[in-house]
């Protein structure tokens, strides 16, 4: 289900990544997942009436959850892209390495962000369907929106160089960034274990589904 759930995608990461040696947490995890979608049975996804040729404009907004597994202490990226305000994807990831800081953390979840818009963008322009005035990216880490406008990695210097794609991104232009609130960051629901209210009003915030 959480291919098609965007509120159980996060839970449905964190439950998987113990399949393998499963504890008596993951089996409550289980049974508040199963109450969770017993009270909430679908989910609706609301696709606006567009225009034959719109003006096509796609965001991405990213999160990361920095060090959220007790356990191994491996942070989370999560996000979603919207085409013209519809939700066309979202995603949640554990990062494969432990981040030494937010700032990494945050820019590590921005990266993927960008990789998975730029892939969309050039996907819609195959099919004659281009993208207008770049991606935008929606964040509320303020750190790595400074980190990706300047050249370098400056004290970061352990992270890989291929993290500095992204400054070359947002210098080409291709992706334009923009710091938002965190509670009005969507994403928040891929990285993070929300209350219901909490969960439900995130979803609303972005007009895009009917949780019922």
């Amino acid at each position: 289900l959480s291919h098609d759930r965007e509120d159980i995608m996060f839970t449905s990461k964190e439950l998987a990544r113990w399949s393998s040696k499963p504890t008596a947490g993951c089996l409550e995890g289980m049974k508040h997942l199963a109450g969770y979608i017993s009270g909430r049975m679908r989910v609706v996804y609301n696709f606006k009436w567009r225009d034959p040729e719109p003006k096509r404009k796609l965001v991405v907004k990213v999160d990361t959850d920095f060090a959220g597994c007790l356990v191994t202490r491996m942070s989370t990226s999560g996000g979603c892209l919207m085409l013209n305000g519809c939700l066309v994807k979202g995603w949640a990831k554990t990062q494969p390495t432990v981040a030494q800081s937010t700032c990494e953390a945050e820019f590590v979840g921005a990266n993927a962000g960008g990789k998975e818009a730029l892939g969309y963008a050039n996907m819609l322009k195959e099919i004659g369907m281009p993208v207008e005035g770049g991606v935008h990216m929606e964040t509320d880490a303020s750190a790595a929106i400074g980190v990706a406008k300047r050249s370098g990695v400056g004290k970061l210097r352990h992270l890989h160089v291929c993290f500095l794609w992204l400054q070359e991104q947002v210098k080409l232009g291709n992706i334009i960034l923009h710091k938002i609130a965190g509670e009005d960051n969507t994403a928040d629901i891929y990285t993070k274990h929300l209350p219901a209210q909490d969960m439900k009003r995130k979803l609303f915030n972005e007009n895009f589904t009917n949780v019922t």
